[in-house]
């Protein structure tokens, strides 16, 4: 009860987080997974994040791309998992129940698979656990940076944007 209190209150307070949208295409495949590519950029100087994601079909085709940003965050392992609880969040109001979440931090994606307790994290953690397990089926993998270049992009973007609309 605590953990919703506390998801509860970050997202009523988080009135600083920015989110978009940008449709391409309309259908996920059949029985392949839908595929999400997520990312954070951070600056520590600011504590400010942003954070992107890429839906794609099994056959690579481009189904829905977004971004946010927030502060403070207090660091950049911080600033993934939170980018993954947004793709995790956005994935659920499509109703896509079958993804395989592709991430290029390997702590985090370890984490998860393990169910380690990372203190600056754990809520967020928690959040994440919650959230895939509403899924029918859900892998989190580790994908190599040059991999996730269209992830990284957008969440460069949004950070960018961010802090250039609070200065």
């Amino acid at each position: 009860m605590a953990n919703a209190r506390e998801w509860e209150r970050a997202h009523a307070t988080a009135t600083n987080q920015e989110k978009k949208g940008k449709r391409v295409a309309n259908h996920q495949a059949g029985h392949q997974p839908t595929v999400v590519f997520v990312d954070a950029a951070w600056r520590s100087d600011t504590q400010v994040a942003g954070f992107g994601w890429s839906f794609t079909d099994g056959h690579q085709l481009t189904l829905e791309e977004g971004s946010g940003a927030e502060a403070p965050v207090v660091s950049a392992l911080a600033a993934e998992a939170i980018a993954i609880r947004e793709a995790l969040i956005q994935a659920k109001m499509k109703n896509w129940n079958s993804l395989c979440l592709k991430s290029d931090s390997q702590t985090l994606v370890r984490a998860i698979r393990s169910n380690d307790k990372i203190a600056e994290i754990l809520g967020v953690l928690c959040d994440i656990k919650t959230l895939a397990s509403t899924f029918v089926s859900i892998s989190f993998v580790f994908t190599p940076r040059s991999e996730n270049s269209r992830a990284d992009a957008i969440a460069k973007s949004a950070l960018a944007l961010f802090v250039t609309t609070e200065v």
